[in-house]
């Protein structure tokens, strides 16, 4: 066990190639959500989004969402439990009203946000996660897909990377050094 009580990541040995098969991307899942109940009991029962309003907005609005991102709301209805850092999961309802605040036509979903107008997107087409801002448009591109992007959060908050704070999501942690011995 490490000395600061997280669980270590390895990065070594046999990494898998290419994306998570279903059976990973529930059990990434499963380990998101838990980590946010452990840590915000008061929202932990907020429930799941029901399966007919996920495929009311795939139908309504003719994009598939990412299976991970799929399974997530599978688990938590967004608004509430999950924080990618500084922003909030968003709910399919306020996540499909936001789309018309999107410039670019294309399969840009927002699954979260934070007060700033500053958003997270996945391009339904290709799952590609990017930072959005609804004033400047599409930025900076995080991941290559949605899943991989939901595996690299998780080995974070598994690593005791972040610190949660109600209402303002995830700080990272400032990690401290070993101390110093004496005499030198």
């Amino acid at each position: 066990m490490p000395p600061h009580g997280g669980v270590v990541v390895a990065q070594e040995g046999n990494r898998r190639k290419g994306e998570m098969s279903p059976a990973e991307i529930r059990q990434c899942v499963t380990d998101i959500v838990a980590w946010f109940e452990r840590k915000n009991r008061e929202k932990a029962d907020e429930g799941a989004t029901p399966e007919a309003e996920i495929a009311a907005f795939v139908r309504e609005n003719r994009m598939q969402l990412p299976i991970a991102l799929e399974e997530l709301y599978n688990k938590v209805c967004g608004g509430g439990l999950v924080w990618f850092e500084d922003k909030q999961l968003l709910s399919i309802q306020r996540a499909t009203k936001m789309m018309s605040e999107i410039k670019e036509k294309t399969k840009l979903y927002p699954f979260c946000a934070d007060d700033d107008e500053s958003l997270l997107v996945v391009d339904c087409d290709d799952e590609a996660v990017y930072e959005y801002d609804l004033a400047e448009g599409l930025g900076a591109k995080l991941a290559t897909s949605f899943s991989n992007y939901l595996e690299q959060f998780r080995d974070q908050l598994l690593a005791d990377t972040f610190d949660f704070i109600e209402e303002c999501g995830l700080v990272e942690k400032v990690q401290k050094s070993p101390p110093k011995p004496y005499g030198k």
